[in-house]
């Protein structure tokens, strides 16, 4: 379940709540911060923050292959 709520958004994924601030590029999951390494933006309306940092906000791993150009994400 995604929440939207004048430049936040959380997400209740499983266990974990994590709350996104549009401009910032602190998430909070589950009560804790986690520095990101650039900030959530919205453009037209729709938020956008790069999967490999979604992923890892869920707990989820992922992997780039350079050679092919292939994201990989794993659910731990």
């Amino acid at each position: 379940n995604i929440l939207f709520n004048k430049g936040t958004v959380t997400i209740f994924a499983g266990e974990r709540t994590i709350n996104l601030t549009i401009g910032s590029n602190i998430a909070i999951v589950n009560g804790n911060p986690i520095t990101m390494a650039t900030p959530v933006v919205s453009v037209n309306n729709r938020t956008f923050l790069p999967a490999s940092q979604l992923a890892g906000l869920l707990g989820i791993r992922s992997d780039w292959d350079t050679a092919t150009k292939t994201a990989t994400f794993e659910n731990k």
